[in-house]
């Protein structure tokens, strides 16, 4: 994993030479940087500060990172949406704020849709879904034989980070899919399921790769599928989803760059050719499989387009389970 100092504000050489036409006017001064959830050592913090200083090279100005984490990431989307629509502000969302809050609370300080400009989606975050080592099952496949096995006995159960998250969604879903009962067992975060994984408390769950890798490796879980649209070189064994016979579930985490409403459409679209630059750099591609992310720098219409259908698919899913709104 790159280690990375510690300063907020990143600067190059190049901060002080300007571009050619239009965007010599644009960047005109530092660009604020709200990591909205991110807290200092978080993996967008991480992603984040690694492409800093090559973006603001290309940029021309410094990068004053911030980060904004806590309160459901409320207090940093509501800053993102007040602040200034001239650019100079750019907002690192996730579908949490973008998709999730929507649909999650009866009343929100913001509209996703309203209240950004869309600039690009960064990454997806990969995912797995993890077994005991003990559990005598090696595909999705065999899982879902033992579900259906169990269903008189005893259902299968499962870790989830709380009601009506990700996860827990997945649950509902894959026991609608397989015609069974999986049993949710919520607890205060991954950290715990992983444990619960190890010691057989729970007999499966799906959370990122990195809290998991470890174990992998060491043999004391198994991985039965990852959520990437390709097969990954941290664990190249696993399969993919639609590989393993369980495509079709569409919620990933992702992250990705908004603007405040109202910023010109040029600074998006300057934004986002520097970040499909930065993501699609091969090194830096590789930086971010080595951290449990697949790149998927897009336009800002590409993105628009994704976030309409993703708050739309989440919105669904959630009416369909029930999920209750706080």
């Amino acid at each position: 994993m790159l280690r990375l100092p510690a300063p907020l504000i990143f600067c190059a050489m190049a901060c002080a030479v300007s571009g050619s036409g239009w965007s010599q006017s644009y960047p005109s001064k530092p660009i604020r940087v709200i990591l909205v959830e991110g807290a200092p050592g978080a993996i967008t913090d991480l992603v984040t500060r690694a492409a800093a200083p090559d973006l603001a090279a290309r940029l021309g100005q410094p990068l004053i990172i911030e980060n904004r984490a806590g309160g459901n990431g409320l207090p940093g989307m509501e800053a993102c949406v007040k602040s200034a629509p001239d650019g100079h502000t750019m907002c690192m969302t996730s579908i949490t704020t973008m998709s999730f809050h929507p649909h999650t609370f009866a009343k929100l300080p913001y509209d996703p849709e309203r209240d950004t400009r869309p600039v690009t989606q960064m990454y997806f975050l990969t995912e797995g879904i993890y077994v005991p080592a003990s559990l005598p099952v090696n595909s999705m496949k065999e899982l879902q034989a033992l579900a259906v096995a169990r269903e008189k006995s005893g259902a299968l159960n499962f870790g989830i980070p709380g009601v009506g998250s990700n996860p827990d969604i997945y649950r509902q879903w894959l026991s609608q899919r397989w015609k069974t009962n999986i049993v949710g067992v919520p607890y205060k975060g991954f950290a715990p399921i992983v444990t619960a994984v190890l010691t057989g408390e729970v007999d499966f769950a799906k959370m990122g790769l990195g809290n998991a890798i470890t174990h992998i490796r060491s043999g004391k879980i198994r991985i039965l599928a990852v959520t990437s649209s390709s097969r990954t070189k941290l664990v190249p064994d696993a399969p993919t989803m639609e590989e393993a016979g369980v495509e079709g579930f569409n919620i990933k985490g992702w992250w990705g760059v908004v603007l405040p409403a109202g910023a010109p459409n040029a600074v998006a679209a300057r934004l986002s050719s520097e970040f499909i630059h930065q993501f699609r750099e091969p090194k830096f591609a590789d930086f971010l499989e080595s951290n449990y992310l697949e790149s998927v720098a897009s336009t800002p219409e590409q993105f628009a387009a994704f976030l309409k259908t993703d708050r739309e698919y989440v919105g669904q899913l959630l009416k369909q389970y029930d999920v209750p709104k706080q």
